[in-house]
């Protein structure tokens, strides 16, 4: 919950420094599609008067490795100018030990990362 807080917090942030619309990808899986994240993020934002334009993949238990490889989240990487791009690994994998998160997390999210900056004109990635 305090992930999602700050998350809250950075984007409208962000967002309060100009009343266009902002561009947000989510890229994740049930945790973020069933606790709708993505409208919460935007519902926050519309209370401040800023505008969010959003897109999600969040298919159910996925990782940041199947993220990696599927065609459907290079698909919505392409698809969009985001201003920010959402990673949210499958729950689990955080927490467990500093090698298997290095081994198992960390070069996922870089290719991702990689993948994101090569493709849009992303100004944030944020990783919750």
């Amino acid at each position: 919950m305090k992930k999602c807080v700050f998350l809250l917090f950075s984007i409208i942030t962000c967002c309060c420094y100009s009343q266009e619309a902002k561009r947000v990808l989510f890229l994740g899986n049930s945790y973020t599609y069933y606790n709708d994240l993505p409208q919460l993020v935007e519902d926050v934002a519309l209370s401040a008067g800023d505008i969010i334009v959003k897109d999600i993949h969040t298919p159910g238990g996925y990782t940041l490795e199947l993220h990696s490889v599927n065609t459907g989240t290079h698909i919505k990487i392409k698809s969009g100018d985001w201003d920010f791009v959402v990673l949210q690994e499958q729950s689990q994998r955080p927490s467990l030990t500093e090698t298997e998160v290095e081994a198992l997390v960390y070069p996922y999210a870089r290719q991702l990362n990689d993948s994101i900056l090569n493709i849009t004109l992303v100004r944030k990635l944020l990783f919750i």
